[in-house]
């Protein structure tokens, strides 16, 4: 949904001082590409005329040194290009976003939802590894709510060979939002996907055993009467009844349309009165626009349809209905 005029006015304010850090960093991409072939060309010779390598392995080190000398004069060039990106746009892109009821809405670029927060969804396997950024939270009508990007990993096993090594596995990378629940409950319940059961079982982790998806051991699969949603999603919890009485006829229809609308999979927790809901994302999240895209409003709607979906989860999913006692 593009921006109302006002707010795409002062957006553009914003942007003003950072078109010519942008025009940098494009000249510096362009003088990076010369400088590197340039070097490249020069370890070529070197290799092929002087040290007689073969054609073929001076023409490969030769595209190794290019591609190594322009990504790392990029990187630098561009670091403090998203560091004011972050700062001074992506506040006004938050303010210029958020429903008209929001109240307290704060942007804090280095912090994130905690990683105390995503294990206590138990949606995942434990991460070695947790790292976050792009922090909001807000009131959205009656609904407390926060949300950042997330990304968590484990270790993976060692590989064999004379030199075993052990890597990362990601075992989610996306949107993790955590809301206030307008209906009062004890229970552990988790909504997951065929695909997260796979994902989870690589890990040594059985649905449905459910033996680290929750606290208690009497977790057990819920079936449900809609047909499409258990067509599409798994539920599991530790009371039957509280699980029915939170997944509603309207709100799994109205998650059911999420998981549509958003086109990728998405995982719901239910957990001391807040909904933990994790949404991975095929792109990064609240970027500044590519060297190679002009930096004006238009190149900034990927980030604005972020905002939009992440700040519209609360009317998407009904959560400031508040007819049950809490």
């Amino acid at each position: 949904m593009p921006l109302n005029p006002a707010s795409k006015d002062k957006l553009e304010e914003k942007l003003q001082p950072l078109q010519s850090m942008h025009q940098q960093m494009r000249y510096e991409f362009n003088r990076s590409i010369i400088l590197s072939c340039v070097l490249g060309f020069g370890v070529f010779y070197f290799l092929h005329k002087v040290l007689e390598e073969s054609l073929l392995g001076g023409a490969v080190c030769a595209l190794g040194i290019v591609w190594l000398a322009q990504r790392t004069i990029y990187t630098h060039s561009s670091r403090d290009y998203r560091k004011a990106f972050k700062s001074r746009v992506v506040p006004e892109l938050v303010k210029a976003c958020q429903p008209v009821d929001t109240h307290k809405a704060n942007y804090s670029p280095g912090q994130s939802v905690s990683e105390e927060e995503f294990r206590e969804s138990r949606l995942f396997r434990a991460p070695d590894i947790f790292t976050g950024e792009d922090l909001i939270t807000a009131r959205v009508g009656t609904t407390r709510v926060r949300f950042s990007l997330v990304e968590a990993q484990v270790f993976t096993p060692p590989t064999t060979g004379r030199t075993p090594t052990v890597g990362r596995g990601t075992i989610f990378k996306g949107l993790f939002f955590i809301a206030d629940f307008n209906k009062h409950f004890h229970a552990n319940t988790v909504i997951g996907t065929d695909s997260s059961e796979e994902l989870l079982g690589r890990f040594g982790r059985v649905l449905e055993r459910a033996e680290n998806l929750l606290t208690a051991s009497s977790s057990m699969q819920v079936h449900l009467e809609d047909p499409e949603f258990e067509r599409l999603f798994n539920v599991y919890s530790t009371d039957q009844v509280e699980a029915r009485y939170i997944l509603t006829p309207s709100f799994m229809q109205r998650l059911t349309t999420l998981r549509s609308r958003f086109g990728n999979d998405i995982y719901v927790s239910f957990h001391a009165g807040r909904m933990l809901m994790a949404m991975p994302l095929r792109h990064g999240w609240l970027e500044p626009p590519p060297f190679y895209k002009s930096l004006d409003t238009e190149s900034l709607q990927p980030c604005i349809d972020q905002l939009q979906l992440a700040f519209g989860l609360v009317e998407e999913l009904n959560l400031n209905t508040r007819i049950w006692s809490k």
